[in-house]
């Protein structure tokens, strides 16, 4: 089908070319307008606790996110008199005018006190905000709330400025833009450098690069038309679509000149290579996009937004190379490059030894795989999952090292706040009252905790006079009285052998253990936001594993009319991700947000190499009736351009452990060990199962 589709095409090449290249650019132009979700919310599932608690409050107190007004000393300021300590006395007036002015901004629902560091260096009060759910909200916000603080009075010596979690995600999303940048721009060069030492042809290493780079645009097109933002867990599917994209390019074009150097005219070329190819080239297609589909069955949004994106990469790439590549090839490459490679020299005696000892001593090098694979398994159960802001951003970022000095000042806290909602009349009840003082009086227990707000403190167990404080205390409850909340502050970031936060689970329990009358209780807050993450981390890891080798060895099956086939192609998957895993726990590199997905992107890569290999021995066999020569003659040819691929694609995941990001730097270290693995797998794996299969 592929030839044939080709045939038609190369009627008029240069014409199907033009038309295909203008196609690809104007859905690069609309791919400009990509939007970017940095929300944190967006990876954990919308009826999850945190984002039912999130709506919740919204409606009840109009309130959805906050801000955090900072007075510094200015270290800087060359003030002769400059104030040695922040006081009420000092700031007293700029605090009371800015506040002021910020109840004019048309998304400030309400200002805190003004608390002051035991040091004298930093004074802060908090913003209470409506963000609305609109591209670029929270710099709207931000911009607004900065321009009420560039009006205010500003003491000498002192610096005022706004922060808060908002700030952080408006710094990802703009790191988060300069990495996709970067590593996209780094990882085009390295994959064309590679291509160009390879085939000692500039046209060559071009053509290589430019087809993944049109498939990049091609997605981004895809993505705006299917109205899907750019999230945090899709940082680097530019990366990956390079990556990717120069694997099926580098196949086309080494058989292509493999068949120019033969003897063959360029037309004939081309109809050869890719009826050598097809079915390899489909099957991996195939059983790629079966990889990636297998992380939509995540239970994380995280998962299934990385699923459904990868799935439209691997479509892309395939549609775009099949049509352009064979164009470009026929258009500009008509003779067989001069001192290109036809092989990587030293490769190809290590090659010929490997086939030799994978004929006469198949079980032997299974054996060696399985005993590595055996030490990577105690590698791979050092693997941890990390949910750290660290992974989102450096700490020597000019934002993070503003929240330190401010958690420096005041000494770090966490928080975390219990929503109580009536399930009957109000909360203005006796026994509502009495247990939430018992479950007060119980978390002020907890080791670390400094201070827990709620709005039943100190309220007398009376009808009457509960009815007339609860109305006092309006603020804290919504318009019915049917909602409100308890906030518990503690002292430092306490977290379990599992990195898990103990004060979390702490007040789980507590929770659990004190119902509260005719009221559900459910807890809200980050360290409940990044909990739920890191679960469904867990989850999806195993989920999308089964789920992925499943639909890889079915797709595989088929398309062979061959278990055994499926098998031999499936085989090398399962022992390239343990081995993958492995390196990441001896590496101590652990899983975070944005390597969910790596596991199935091992399956996609894994079953490419296998098939390619399946095939080309197949195909080798059929012509020398000799198994040894098969497999010599596969591995010094398919196994070349295997090790292109794998160092094309292993440089560009390489490329991404030069982001700002740390998640990034860490995706970039997974894939590039999922890479290694997958070759170093596949080469020694697959000739020694067909061998034994001969006999």
């Amino acid at each position: 089908m592929l030839s044939a589709i080709t045939r038609q095409l190369l009627i008029k090449p240069k014409t199907a070319l033009l038309l295909c290249l203008l196609l690809v650019m104007t859905m690069g132009i609309a791919g400009t307008q990509l939007a970017l979700d940095p929300s944190f919310s967006s990876l954990i599932s919308t009826e999850g606790e945190y984002n039912t608690n999130a709506r919740a409050l919204e409606n009840a107190f109009g309130v959805n996110s906050g801000f955090e007004i900072t007075y510094l000393l200015d270290e800087q300021s060359r003030l002769t008199n400059r104030p040695e300590m922040i006081t009420e006395e000092l700031i007293g007036a700029s605090t009371q005018e800015l506040k002021l002015l910020l109840e004019q901004s048309q998304y400030v629902r309400g200002v805190g006190p003004v608390e002051y560091s035991d040091n004298g260096q930093v004074a802060r009060f908090g913003v209470q905000v409506f963000e609305p759910n609109t591209q670029n909200s929270v710099l709207e916000v931000k911009e607004e709330i900065e321009y009420y603080v560039s009006q205010a009075q500003t003491p000498a010596g002192v610096i005022i400025s706004v922060t808060g979690f908002p700030v952080i995600l408006d710094r990802v999303s703009t790191l988060l833009i300069l990495d996709n940048l970067s590593t996209v721009i780094i990882t085009a060069l390295l994959v064309f450098f590679v291509l160009l030492w390879y085939f000692k042809s500039l046209r060559l290493a071009l053509i290589g690069v430019i087809s993944p780079l049109a498939s990049l645009a091609a997605l981004a097109g895809i993505m705006v038309f299917l109205n899907i933002d750019i999230t945090l867990t899709l940082a680097a599917v530019g990366v990956i679509v390079i990556g990717l994209g120069a694997d099926y390019s580098i196949h086309l074009i080494t058989t292509y000149t493999r068949h120019l150097r033969s003897g063959r005219k360029p037309k004939k070329a081309i109809l050869d290579s890719l009826d050598e190819l097809e079915l390899a080239l489909t099957a991996s297609f195939l059983t790629t996009v079966a990889g990636f589909l297998a992380l939509m069955l995540g239970v994380s949004p995280s998962s299934q937004a990385q699923g459904q994106v990868l799935a439209i990469a691997i479509t892309m790439i395939f549609i775009v190379t099949m049509l352009m590549l064979p164009l470009m090839l026929y258009v500009f490459v008509q003779n067989p490059p001069k001192g290109g490679r036809q092989s990587i020299g030293f490769i190809d005696g290590v090659f010929k030894k490997l086939a030799s000892v994978q004929t006469h001593h198949p079980g032997k090098v299974l054996g060696v795989i399985g005993l590595i694979t055996i030490i990577m398994l105690f590698g791979a159960m050092q693997v941890g999952f990390s949910t750290s802001n660290s992974n989102w951003i450096p700490d020597d970022d000019p934002v993070a090292l503003s929240f330190r000095e401010t958690a420096y000042a005041f000494g770090e806290t966490e928080s975390l706040t219990i929503v109580l909602e009536s399930t009957r009349r109000d909360l203005r009840e006796p026994q509502t009252v009495y247990d939430a003082q018992l479950l007060e009086t119980k978390l002020l227990g907890i080791p670390g905790v400094v201070r827990v707000n709620s709005a039943f403190t100190d309220m007398p167990i009376n009808d009457a006079r509960i009815q007339e404080l609860a109305i006092e205390r309006q603020a804290a409850f919504n318009t019915d009285f049917t909602l409100t909340t308890i906030t518990v502050v503690s002292e430092g970031t306490l977290v379990d052998e599992a990195g898990n936060s103990a004060f979390l689970r702490e007040v789980q329990d507590i929770v659990l253990d004190t119902p509260i009358h005719n009221t559900q209780t459910s807890l809200f807050g980050d360290i409940v936001r990044f909990s739920e993450l890191g679960d469904s981390l867990q989850q999806d890891a195993a989920i999308t594993t089964v789920v992925g080798l499943v639909l890889v060895f079915l797709v595989a099956s088929l398309l062979y009319a061959s278990f055994a086939v499926g098998i031999v192609a499936l085989a090398p998957i399962i022992i390239a991700v343990i081995w993958a895993v492995g390196l990441k726990g001896f590496f101590g590199i652990p899983f975070t947000s944005l390597s969910t997905g790596i596991i199935s992107l091992v399956l996609g890569i894994g079953v490419d190499f296998s098939i390619h290999l399946v095939n080309s021995i197949n195909n080798a066999k059929k012509k020398t009736k000799n198994i040894e020569k098969a497999i010599e003659q596969a591995l010094n040819t398919t196994g070349g351009a295997i090790l292109l691929s794998s160092i094309t694609t292993f440089f560009g995941f390489l490329a991404l452990t030069f982001a700002t990001l740390l998640g990034t730097q860490r995706l970039g270290w997974s894939l590039a060990f999922s890479i290694l693995a997958v070759f170093l797998v596949t080469i020694l794996f697959v000739p020694a199962v067909i061998r034994l299969k001969e006999r």
